[in-house]
């Protein structure tokens, strides 16, 4: 299915959404009950596609909460990397957020939810993109970061539509072999919950290859989010360079259905 006929398909939909900025009052009135369903994308980009930003803002983006808003969709979380990324940065990071796996699966079975699926391979490659579920990590027994995983770390109930989110990448060290990368990473997310978790730090959501680590993080404010960092950011983010270099650390702003090269926006829209 082309690019130009999905919405006019999804928007058939009597249910309308704002992607721009969300209704205070339903935000303000959400509450949740339990940790929601993540899915982590990584997507890259199909080659011989033009402007690609462009379609981005304009159709893609847009499609995900006029699709599965009605259908379970909590929150949608977009990253793009720096202009000039290596080639094993994707093209596209998003944080997708639903209800629950239930709701998920339902979502992906309409027609909607079909055409939504088909409308990826329009633009990224559907041999290198794909999603991961993260693991519940405060579930676990043996907590330990293993590569090539993501992870809910806190698995609390949140609005990603509220707070204020950030987003990090994070690029292994040459010298640093994959089992050290995983012991730091696994000592590094324990001295974060230590150090934030009681600072407002409301969700963590990471992943880790054999490249890289990249982390979702969703604070009750950004004032909250900078007291934070004054008081605990420093020891935390040493600790990090000593194994990782900085490629990119981005507070979201609200779509305004635009994106552009390193950037990060939060899909705000009016949930039923």
């Amino acid at each position: 299915m082309k690019l130009h006929r999905i919405v006019p398909l999804i928007l058939m939909s009597s249910f309308f959404v704002q992607c721009g900025s969300a209704s205070e009052s339903n935000i303000s009135e959400y509450r949740k009950a339990s940790a929601p369903l993540y899915r982590f994308w990584r997507g890259f980009e199909k080659p011989g596609v033009e402007n690609f930003h462009q379609i981005l803002g304009d159709r893609f983006i847009p499609a995900a909460p006029e699709t599965h808003a009605k259908n379970g969709l909590e929150a949608y979380l977009v990253v793009t990397p720096k202009e000039d990324h290596s080639d094993v940065i994707p093209d596209e990071y998003a944080l997708v957020v639903y209800e629950s796996q239930e709701a998920y699966q339902k979502a992906k079975a309409t027609p909607e939810g079909v055409a939504y699926a088909d409308m990826h391979w329009e633009i990224f490659e559907k041999e290198t993109s794909a999603s991961l579920v993260p693991i519940n990590y405060s579930a676990l027994s043996h907590k330990r970061i293993e590569l090539n995983k993501a992870y809910d770390i806190l698995a609390l109930p949140v609005d990603w539509q509220r707070g204020y989110s950030t987003f990090y990448v994070g690029i292994k060290r040459p010298h640093i072999s994959p089992g050290q990368f995983s012991d730091r990473l696994t000592n590094h997310v324990a001295d974060v919950i230590s150090a934030f978790s009681s600072q407002g730090l409301n969700a963590y959501v990471m992943m880790a290859s054999d490249r890289y680590e990249i982390a979702y993080q969703n604070w009750t404010s950004k004032d909250a989010f900078e007291k934070a960092m004054r008081k605990n950011g420093g020891p935390i983010a040493t600790d990090a360079s000593e194994f990782m270099d900085l490629d990119m650390f981005l507070g979201a702003r609200d779509f305004d259905n635009s994106i552009g090269h390193h950037d990060f926006v939060n899909v705000k829209f009016v949930r039923p």
